[in-house]
C-alpha cells in the first residue's frame, strides 16, 4: 500500500470515529433531554411522550418538523403576515411621510425577529432531535404571538394608538420572547432538558395548556397511526 493510501485510509479512519463520537454525544444529549419526561404535568407528559418516541428515531424527524411547521408554524406565520399587510396598506397610504416611517419600522422590527428564529430552526440539521425541539418551541411562541398578541394591534384607532400597542405589548414580546431572545432559550433548553423547554415557554404563554393544545396537530396523527410519513417535505429544512 502506497503512502498516499495508507494516509487517505487514515483519515478515514479518524472521520469515522469522530462521527462515531459525535453521534454517541447526541444521543446522551437526546436521552438527558428527556431525563425528567415523567415529572411533567399529564397532557404535557402525554404530548411529549410521543415528541421523544419520534426524535429518538432519525428517520422520523423530518416527518415530525414537516407536520409542526405545516400545521402550526406556517399558518401562524401566514397570520402574522395577514395583520402586516393590512398594517401596511391601512398607513402607508397616509400623506404623513412620518407615519409611514414609523408603521414601516414596526413592520421591519417584527419581521426580523420572526425571521430570526425561523432562520435558527431552519439551518439545524434535517434528522437531528435538536432541529424537532426549536421547531416545537418555535411553534408555541410564534402561534401565541400571532393568535393572541400581535391580533390586538388597533389598527382602526388610529398611527397613535398602534404606536402606543406596539411599545407597551409588542416591543416587550420581542425583545423577551422573540429573535434573538428565544434562540437563546432554545439552546439553552436542549442541555437543560424537556422541563426547561417546558419552563421557558409555560412563562411565555401563561400555562401549560396552550402549549399541549398548539402541539396536539402534530402529535395527534402519531398517536392515531393516520399519518402517511412520506406526505412530508418540510419547507422548514
Amino acid at each position: 500500500m502506497s503512502n498516499d493510501m495508507k494516509l487517505i485510509m487514515e483519515n478515514w479512519r479518524v472521520n469515522v470515529m469522530l462521527n462515531e463520537q459525535q453521534l454517541l454525544e447526541e444521543e446522551l444529549l437526546l436521552e438527558n433531554f428527556f431525563s425528567d419526561l415523567l415529572k411533567l404535568p399529564g397532557e404535557l407528559k402525554n404530548t411529549f411522550t410521543v415528541a421523544s418516541q419520534l426524535m429518538k428515531d432519525r428517520k422520523k424527524i423530518p416527518n415530525f418538523v414537516g407536520l409542526i411547521d405545516e400545521e402550526i408554524i406556517t399558518p401562524s406565520i401566514d397570520g402574522i403576515r395577514e395583520v402586516l399587510k393590512r398594517m401596511q396598506d391601512k398607513f402607508t397610504k397616509d400623506e404623513d411621510e412620518g407615519n409611514k416611517t414609523i408603521v414601516l419600522g414596526i413592520i421591519k422590527k417584527i419581521n426580523d425577529a420572526v425571521n430570526k428564529v425561523y432562520e435558527f430552526v431552519k439551518q439545524m440539521p434535517r434528522a437531528n432531535w435538536k432541529k424537532a425541539a426549536a421547531a416545537i418551541g418555535l411553534a408555541v411562541v410564534i402561534k401565541y404571538f400571532s393568535f393572541e398578541v400581535l391580533v390586538e394591534m388597533p389598527l382602526e384607532q388610529g398611527v397613535e394608538k398602534l404606536v402606543d400597542y406596539f411599545n407597551e405589548e409588542i416591543m416587550n414580546f420581542l425583545n423577551k420572547f422573540l429573535g434573538e431572545a428565544l434562540v437563546e432559550a432554545l439552546s439553552s433548553s436542549f442541555t437543560g432538558g424537556v422541563s426547561t423547554l417546558v419552563s421557558v415557554l409555560s412563562k411565555i404563554v401563561k400555562g401549560t395548556s396552550f402549549i399541549a393544545q398548539t402541539l396536539a396537530p402534530a402529535v395527534e396523527p402519531f398517536l392515531d397511526d393516520k399519518l402517511s410519513l412520506s406526505r412530508f417535505e418540510e419547507q422548514i429544512n
